[in-house]
């Protein structure tokens, strides 16, 4: 405890909760001492306000990937382990909208130089936990799976994968997340972010980004082609209705030009 809460407090990131102080007190509890952050979470957000569009997600996750990167790159990586929507804070500072802290840094686990991951207990939120977690094994790709679930929930309102814990083990570990088309909902989405983010949900880890810093270049690198390789996708019977639509003016005009010769 007292190697990983020192090791935390080194990190000083404007987008990371401060920790000041830890120990232990006189009962053997053990506590930390961090700053209050005044905000709102953004699992509350997306349920009150509903999905974010691609621009004002961008500009959150950005800020995630910055302090996540440098937890990583600690003398002592920080894997974070529950990078979560709750975790997430938004908040005004001066000026800035949707100013990011990240939270509960308090459950992270320092790179052990000896092995290729970390082993041990499974730790974390099931709505966001890796394969790989889910069998007590983590790296930084690991919280760059978690990365690409948040992603998805700000873009469509909701986790990829839902139920209860025993489902979503399965579901983590097994099967693909359902492509933004399929959804039944009607969702602007650039091509090339939809294919960042299945990267991201790569059930095999060395298929994913290998950094923090890979995939925001990724995300970098395609903002600015947004407004030219965005899809539209329609639900169900939105598309059945544009198609009668269509039917019924081809047919009527077919008529109309019948009759004119």
């Amino acid at each position: 405890f007292y190697n990983e809460a020192a090791t935390i407090c080194e990190l000083h990131h404007p987008n990371a909760i401060h920790l000041y102080d830890f120990d232990r007190d006189a009962n053997g509890t053990i506590y930390m001492a961090m700053e209050i952050v005044h905000g709102r979470n953004l699992k509350a957000i997306i349920r009150d306000t509903g999905p974010f569009n691609v621009a004002r997600m961008l500009q959150v996750i950005f800020q995630v990937c910055d302090v996540i990167s440098a937890a990583h790159k600690q003398t002592k990586k920080i894997i974070h382990r529950d990078i979560t929507a709750q975790n997430i804070m938004l908040s005004q500072t001066g000026e800035l909208d949707n100013f990011v802290k990240v939270l509960d840094f308090g459950i992270a686990k320092l790179w052990s130089h000896d092995n290729v991951s970390l082993t041990g207990s499974i730790i974390g939120t099931p709505l966001y936990m890796a394969p790989e977690q889910w069998r007590g094994s983590c790296d930084e790709r690991t919280d760059i799976y978690s990365l690409g679930i948040i992603m998805y929930e700000m873009l469509t309102g909701e986790p990829p994968f839902q139920g209860d814990q025993i489902v979503l083990m399965h579901k983590h570990v097994n099967e693909k997340p359902i492509p933004f088309r399929k959804l039944g909902k009607k969702l602007e989405i650039p091509k090339y972010l939809e294919h960042i983010i299945f990267k991201c949900l790569e059930k095999n880890k060395d298929k994913r980004p290998q950094s923090v810093d890979e995939l925001k270049l990724l995300l970098q690198n395609e903002k600015g082609n947004i407004k030219s390789t965005s899809a539209i996708y329609f639900s169900r019977p939105t598309f059945v209705m544009i198609l009668i639509f269509l039917l019924i003016t081809l047919s009527l005009y077919k008529v109309y030009w019948s009759r004119e010769q």
